[in-house]
């Protein structure tokens, strides 16, 4: 959510305030005219709901009478007090009800996580566990180069919940918490820091020096991630996690990918991917989506000649270096087109009609004089 959808939120709400204040006033004034119409029809005061019907109001006390009253009060209090004290801590508790005293969430959730760790809740349910039914959950570990964002999180409440259930449901569930270390967002980091423009700087510098480079930063953020899963109330193992660049994890991914291998589940085959050119290989669409954003794409307009007549169709591209494979020119059969004639150029073209004039077309508006249409065609 952006800045200006913020703002929007707050002026709405703003809005909503002023609604019931404005309503409350109109309760308030009719209100007090329903009182007005109530004594006028009756010739009564209209009886408040504070006041006890029957009830005898108080004439003014005297000295002797105030006396009276405050060492009433003081005795009512004294036994209150000691009222308070038989009921015990019941009696604080009401106490502290009646104070309207506010309820944390956070608070109460902080605490929570600091009696787990008092009993060190976790592993000792792991170990009361142990010699049940064994449970795996394949998890998809995070790269600690970046601060975990909402996407984590709501993963990682769900993958808890799976693995309690588990837990909970008579299996041994060991979680573990893993990195993973590999791919570009590592890469990319080290890229900026040492103004690497492409493989060339990298055999330069040496394989060897930019993978250890690559190693020194790929647990920079690990503290952030471990204050903020185990704030989350997420039960998993920090101390004996895994990282995707320990030899025996790479070795075990090479043997099941060989397992499929010689069972005849892997095939070679084709597809249109993302590529960078300075890193020289494709790209997944993770890690395409990090660096998008809008530009200003360049584009022509090429005129086609029409082999039956002196005419030219129009299209439009911005890949133009595409055009020489391409076998064929199309038209939508339900789109109209029009021919024209541009007086300027002294040529006669064809083009999509709705694309003729306009802010991003063929024609500003004020060329129009410009253009003479010469007749108008479905594709």
């Amino acid at each position: 959510m952006d800045e200006s959808d913020l703002l929007k939120e707050v002026a709405d709400q703003g809005q909503v305030v002023r609604d019931l204040k404005a309503q409350m006033e109109e309760a308030v004034s009719k209100l007090k005219q329903m009182k007005l119409d109530f004594t006028e029809k009756t010739g009564k005061p209209y009886p408040e709901p504070n006041k006890k019907k029957g009830k005898k109001e108080k004439k003014p006390a005297g000295e002797g009478d105030k006396k009276q009253q405050q060492q009433q009060q003081k005795k009512k209090k004294n036994g209150n007090k000691k009222k308070g004290d038989n009921n015990g801590s019941k009696g604080g508790k009401q106490k502290k009800e009646s104070g309207g005293e506010r309820f944390s969430f956070p608070k109460t959730e902080e605490e929570m996580i600091n009696f787990w760790e008092s009993i060190d809740a976790f592993q000792t349910s792991l170990k009361f566990s142990e010699g049940k039914p064994e449970f795996n959950f394949y998890d998809g570990p995070p790269f600690a180069t970046g601060l975990p964002h909402y996407g984590h999180l709501l993963a990682g409440t769900i993958k808890d919940v799976v693995t309690r259930f588990a837990h909970q449901t008579g299996h041994y569930v060991s979680r573990r918490f893993g990195w993973d270390c590999h791919g570009l967002p590592v890469e990319y980091e080290i890229d900026k820091k040492l103004n690497i423009k492409g493989p060339q700087d990298v055999e330069a510098m040496g394989i060897a020096k930019y993978n250890a480079e690559c190693r020194s930063i790929v647990m920079r953020y690990s503290g952030e991630w471990k204050q903020t899963v185990t704030r989350l109330g997420r039960w998993i193992d920090f101390d004996n996690d895994y990282k995707t660049m320990y030899p025996w994890f790479m070795e075990s991914v090479w043997w099941v990918f060989k397992q499929l291998f010689d069972q005849g589940l892997v095939y070679r085959g084709y597809k249109v991917m993302p590529f960078s050119t300075a890193l020289s290989t494709p790209l997944s669409n993770f890690e395409a989506n990090q660096d998008m954003h809008d530009v200003n794409d360049p584009s022509v307009t090429v005129m086609f000649k029409l082999v039956d007549e002196d005419a030219s169709f129009l299209a439009w591209t911005t890949t133009p270096w595409t055009l020489p494979s391409n076998l064929a020119l199309c038209v939508h059969p339900e789109f109209d087109y029009v021919k024209f004639n541009d007086k300027k150029r002294g040529r006669t073209l064809i083009a999509l009609k709705s694309r003729l004039f306009g802010k991003g077309c063929l024609y500003s508006e004020e060329e129009k004089e410009d253009v003479e249409i010469l007749e108008e065609m479905k594709g």
